[in-house]
Parts: structure tokens; C-alpha cells; sequence
């Protein structure tokens, strides 16, 4: 891992433009910077979020052509996470191979995938679909963004758990 991207999250924290955040959720920040980079991720810098009127902290795969990013969004009301997932094809072989994990895995887990964020209403039939099933409960989304609201560092293990469903620990070479 190249540390100067490990310290880019600790220094972009510093900047006055992060003052509002707490020191909680500060360290769940860096904290989930060292875990994911577990998987080969590192900060890339933050950018506007035009949606919720804040910033998101980018963690990018290093070494990949398209690389998934994971994202803290952080509003006026506080932080939530977003975690990569593959392509629909890739998402919905793994949903069903680790079924049983997301039908018993934690509820603040399961409930961003049983009331995923963005539920499949205007596009019909001209979209790449992700279709799943917990609790026997059919989910169909327009593409897979889950947002984890109120993320601590608690929880981590939780997310990591989550992402090596998806992905392996290896880390990626080169860039």
C-alpha cells in the first residue's frame, strides 16, 4: 500500500471543510481506510456530492482498469457508507452462492440490501436489473448502491465480511 494514500484520508480530515464531522466519525473514517485497503483499496481524494450537499471520501482498487469505489458520503446529518459491488452478472452469482450470509447477516447488513436505494421504477424493462432474494422476499434494483447509514467503527468487521463475499483480500499489483 502506498502510505502516502493511507495518510491522504488522516490529512484530508485536517482540512477546515471537515470541521462539522465528529471525532466518532473521523475515526470510523481512517479506521475503514486501513481495513479496506486490506482489499487492496487506498483514499483517492474527496469530491462534491452535489446530492446530499456535502463531500464523498473516494477508497479506489488500485491497479484495476474500472476499479470499484467505496465512498463516505458526509451531509449535514452526518456520514453513510457505500460499498462497491461487480457487475450485475458477477453481483447476482454471488447473492445467491452466499445467500444463507445475507439472510443471517447483522440488520444493519441486511437491511440495506432488503431495502436497497434504488429500487428498479422508471426505466422498466431497458435496464440491467439485480434481481435477489432474502427471506424469501424477491428484490429487484436498477443498479446495486447500498448505502449503510450510520456507520461506526464497530461495525467494520461487519462491512469487511461483506466485501470478501464479493471480492478477495489480495491486493491488487501495480497501477
Amino acid at each position: 500500500m502506498n502510505e502516502n494514500k493511507m495518510l491522504l484520508a488522516e490529512e484530508l480530515l485536517s482540512e477546515k471543510r471537515f470541521d462539522k464531522i465528529t471525532e466518532c466519525n473521523k475515526t470510523f473514517i481512517i479506521a475503514f481506510g486501513k481495513a479496506i485497503s486490506e482489499f487492496g483499496y487506498e483514499c483517492d481524494g474527496a469530491t462534491i456530492n452535489k446530492e446530499d450537499c456535502g463531500y464523498f471520501i473516494h477508497f479506489i482498487k488500485t491497479g484495476v482498469k474500472k476499479p470499484p469505489t467505496a465512498k463516505i458520503s458526509i451531509n449535514n446529518e452526518g456520514i453513510y457508507l457505500c460499498l462497491p459491488f461487480p457487475t450485475r452478472l458477477i453481483f447476482n452469482e454471488k447473492m445467491k452462492k452466499h445467500r444463507n450470509y445475507f439472510e443471517n447477516a447483522p440488520e444493519h447488513i441486511k437491511n440495506a440490501f432488503l431495502n436497497g436505494s434504488a429500487p428498479c421504477v422508471h426505466c422498466k424493462d431497458e435496464c440491467n436489473k439485480y434481481f435477489y432474494t432474502i427471506d424469501e422476499k424477491l428484490i429487484e434494483l436498477c443498479g446495486a448502491v447500498f448505502k449503510f447509514l450510520q456507520p461506526d467503527a464497530e461495525k467494520i468487521p461487519d462491512y469487511m465480511e461483506l466485501l470478501s463475499k464479493f471480492y478477495s483480500k489480495k491486493k491488487a499489483t501495480g497501477n
